[in-house]
């Protein structure tokens, strides 16, 4: 379903999901979840959006938890060492000894 569709149809189940599905499906997870509880709040009694709305509870934590993750990385100024994470891979697999 193309973004084109949604403009078109902007209150249909179908058109608010599946471009949630996408987005989510692409790993943009910020992006997929307003569509998605768009698309649940639509068709609230629908058995089959009910086991959506389980299933989009699991993404919501695991999208908390991403940012939490970042915003730490973030504060306390992280950066990668290309040199020592290659360091300990060589030794976690013998080939450091």
């Amino acid at each position: 379903m193309r973004a084109s569709g949604l403009q078109a149809h902007p209150q249909q189940f179908e058109c608010l999901h599946y471009l949630g599905v996408a987005h989510l499906q692409g790993g943009r997870h910020a992006q997929a979840l307003p569509l998605l509880e768009a698309a649940h709040k639509l068709a609230a009694n629908d058995p089959l959006v009910a086991a959506l709305g389980r299933e989009l509870g699991g993404v919501i934590g695991r999208e908390y938890a991403e940012q939490f993750r970042k915003a730490l990385r973030d504060e306390v100024g992280v950066k990668r060492n290309p040199a020592a994470v290659r360091a300990v891979r060589e030794r976690l697999v013998g080939g450091g000894n």
